[in-house]
Formats: structure tokens, sequence, C-alpha cells
């Protein structure tokens, strides 16, 4: 059996690492493992940053102790850390800033949803998706899709095939991508948002198109 303490002196950035595999079931006790670390490894400075927050905003360290958890559930799903975005050099420090990054969003959802008012979905840590993650468990439970998905983007440009996957990756019911990430994709792709609406449009109709035909064969 995997245990926590495994990992206990592996580095912080193979710790993220391994914690990125938990979507494939063959790793998913290591990445359980390595999350459990990092957990143990951080608790302490993320702890004090909600402490102080809390305290600031007149909520008790029951409220800090919720965020500080949040924190943590919000890095779980979403292990996005890349150490060259943090403008550090070294990755405890980087963590740090990023996690704290992490709580204060939690804070504010957390003191959004206490006080009745809607909370975004999103957390900060949402990247442009380049390419289809190529998972054999995703392929064999939704294989149709992921074939159908496949073979439209093919027949798109780079900035299509871009543009799709990232609201594909990201987009939540109700709510628009964030701002944050749709200017990133401006930027990256030199593209207006209506390019960007109209592409992702275009792969939309063409995905239909192409499933209306699949299903009748």
């Amino acid at each position: 059996m995997i245990e926590w303490r495994d990992y206990e002196k592996t580095s912080t950035i193979e710790l993220i690492e391994l914690i990125k595999m938990k979507d494939n079931p063959l790793h998913l006790d290591t990445a359980k493992a390595a999350f459990r670390a990092f957990y143990f490894r951080f608790f302490e400075s993320v702890a004090k940053k909600a402490d102080v927050v809390s305290k600031r905003n007149c909520y008790d360290r029951e409220f800090a102790l919720e965020v500080t958890e949040k924190t943590f559930e919000k890095f779980w799903k979403y292990p996005a850390f890349k150490l060259q975005k943090m403008k550090v050099s070294c990755p405890e420090k980087g963590a740090e800033l990023y996690l704290s990054r992490i709580a204060q969003n939690c804070f504010y959802d957390l003191m959004n949803e206490r006080n009745g008012i809607n909370v975004s979905p999103y957390d900060g840590s949402e990247e442009i998706v380049y390419e289809i993650p190529i998972l054999d468990e995703y392929i064999e439970i939704n294989n149709e899709r992921y074939l159908i998905i496949n073979k439209v983007l093919s027949t798109f440009s780079n900035k299509h095939r871009i543009i799709y996957l990232t609201y594909l990756q990201h987009e939540q019911k109700g709510y628009k991508l964030p701002r944050k990430l749709l200017a990133e994709l401006r930027e990256k792709l030199n593209v207006t948002q209506d390019t960007i609406r109209f592409y992702r449009h275009e792969v939309i109709s063409k995905i239909d198109e192409f499933t209306e035909i699949w299903q009748k064969r």
C-alpha cells in the first residue's frame, strides 16, 4: 500500500507532477499519497494566510480552517502550478504564492456563499488547452465522442482547435470563461473576442453535423 510518508522527502515539483497523474486510474493511489505529502508540507503556510485574511474581515478561526481545506481541495482538482509563472526561483516559495492566491479566492467564494451571493466556479488556475488529453480510460469510456472531436478538429486550423478545447475543458454552464483566460487566448492567438466566438461556433456546428452523420451509420 502506498503511504504519503513515502513521499515526505520528495521535491515539491515532483510531488506536483505526481498529483497531476490523478486522472489516470493506474496512478491514482500514487497521486493521492503525493497530495497528502504536499498537503502536510504547505498546510501551515496556507492556514496562516487564511487566518490573517479571515481575522482582517472579522471571521473566526473555524472559517479560516474551512478556507484552508477548500484551498487544498481546489489544488487537488486543478493542480496547474507552473514555477516559471510565479516569478520566483524557489519551488517551495512558488507553491506558497500559488496556494496563497487560491486561498484568497476561496476566502471570497466562501464569504459570498455565506452571504448568499452567486459564486464563480473558477479559481484562477484555468489555462489554455492546446491538445486533447490522450488518456486510455477516457477513450474507452467515451470512444465515440473522442473520435468525433478528434476527427472534426483535424479539419480546422490550430487556432480553432485551441479555442474549442479551452472552452470544452473550462466552461461551466451559465458562466463565461474567466476574463484573464479570455485575455490570454486573445493575446496568444492574436485574435479578437468576436473571432473567438466565431471559430468556436464553427467547430461546434461541424461536430453537431458530424455527430448526426455518425449516428446514422
